[in-house]
């Protein structure tokens, strides 16, 4: 796990090189990060599974140590899934749990999607489909600027 840290640090330190404007940590559907997040994937017995508070010691190793690299005057941003469209998933306060970590950490931006974590997943599809969530638990969470995939970029 430290080497797989370390390469997200490497992989942030190129971008910075090649002057990169933003970073993004993605930690939505069903990658790795997102494998520890939802209780869906995440089915470990030890420090890194069980509560969000514990789903969320992995991917918060490596937001911070990226965070560390990544110049303070650049943006940094994650993308997470909102919700998993299955039962037993990421629950709304799971979400806010995310948002609240994530902008103690330091994250400027928030790109919520939704789904594609596991394959019996059941979409709700129709107007603003990615954004009901999201819009209803940013204000809830006093989390950093939130971003659906069906809503423009923010500007910084």
């Amino acid at each position: 796990m430290d080497r797989i840290r370390d390469d997200f640090v490497r992989s942030a330190r190129y971008a910075d090189a090649a002057a990169f404007d933003m970073l993004e940590l993605h930690m939505a559907h069903g990658y790795l990060l997102s494998s520890f997040i939802s209780p869906l994937t995440n089915v470990r017995q030890d420090e890194y599974g069980g509560s969000i508070r514990n789903r969320l010691r992995y991917p918060m190793e490596v937001f911070r140590a990226v965070r560390a690299v990544w110049p303070q005057e650049k943006p940094m941003s994650i993308r997470i899934s909102a919700t998993d469209w299955a039962p037993g998933g990421l629950s709304e306060d799971d979400l806010l749990a995310v948002a609240r970590a994530f902008k103690e950490a330091g994250a400027d931006l928030i790109d919520v999607s939704t789904g594609q974590v596991v394959p019996h997943q059941k979409p709700v599809y129709g107007a603003c489909t990615r954004c009901r969530s999201p819009t209803r638990s940013a204000t809830k969470s006093g989390s950093p600027r939130w971003r659906s995939a069906t809503s423009p970029a923010p500007t910084r």
